[in-house]
Formats: C-alpha cells, sequence, structure tokens
C-alpha cells in the first residue's frame, strides 16, 4: 500500500509540473513570420494546364507521408518530372517494398515512364 500511495504522489507531482506556463523559450515571432518573397515562385509560365495522371505504384502511403521530402521534382527548363516512391514487390518483384523506384517524365508530363529503377535497394 506505500508503494502505491509513493506512486500516486509521484505522478501527481509529475502531472502538475507539466501544467506549469513558459512564456520566453528565446523564440522571437520574426522566426515564425513569411516575407512576400517565400511564396512567389521565381521562375512562371504563365496559362498552363495541368490534369491528373496515374503513375507507378506503391504497397502503401508510407513513402509520401511522415514529415517534410520531396518525392516529385519538375525542372521546367528540362521539361522533365520525376516522382519517387516505394516500390509495389508483387508487380515488379523486388524482394519488399522497401525498394525506392521512380517514374519521370521528359515531355512535361504528357507521358510518363513508370517504376524505373530500383534506385536504392535495402537488400543488396
Amino acid at each position: 500500500m506505500k508503494k502505491l500511495i509513493l506512486a500516486f504522489a509521484g505522478l501527481s507531482v509529475i502531472g502538475a509540473t507539466a501544467q506549469e506556463v513558459r512564456t520566453d523559450l528565446g523564440r522571437s515571432s520574426e522566426m515564425y513570420t513569411a516575407s512576400h518573397a517565400d511564396g512567389i515562385p521565381y521562375k512562371t509560365s504563365a496559362h498552363k494546364q495541368s490534369s491528373a495522371v496515374a503513375i507507378g505504384t506503391a504497397p502503401n502511403v508510407y513513402g509520401a507521408g511522415f514529415g517534410p521530402k520531396t518525392n516529385i521534382w519538375a525542372d521546367e527548363d528540362l521539361n522533365t518530372i520525376a516522382f519517387i516512391h516505394r516500390s509495389d514487390y508483387s508487380s515488379n518483384g523486388d524482394n519488399s517494398s522497401g525498394s525506392l523506384r521512380f517514374d519521370y517524365s521528359t515531355n512535361g508530363g504528357s507521358t510518363w515512364t513508370s517504376n524505373a529503377g530500383p534506385i536504392w535497394n535495402p537488400n543488396l
């Protein structure tokens, strides 16, 4: 019984200290404000339309989820778009979904080459 009361008292103290307000963490509001130049593209093309195109296959969403990544890359000078994704091992013969494959278009997205690679294989 003594151990139970001591554990409850310890957890109460931890819970009470979690409610303390910290006012100064050494951060200023200027760190989190965006300037007008942050969201403006440096090179724009006028009046271009887009449409959805099914490219590649992946076994799940884990390749594109959970944090900042650059899964898609476009270079307007080369007129090329590339998309990196996890490998769908059931359709292309890789050993697991840990391999990375890529889809690319060299004509601005009109046609695509899918599941090229693998560019990384954890089993090699």
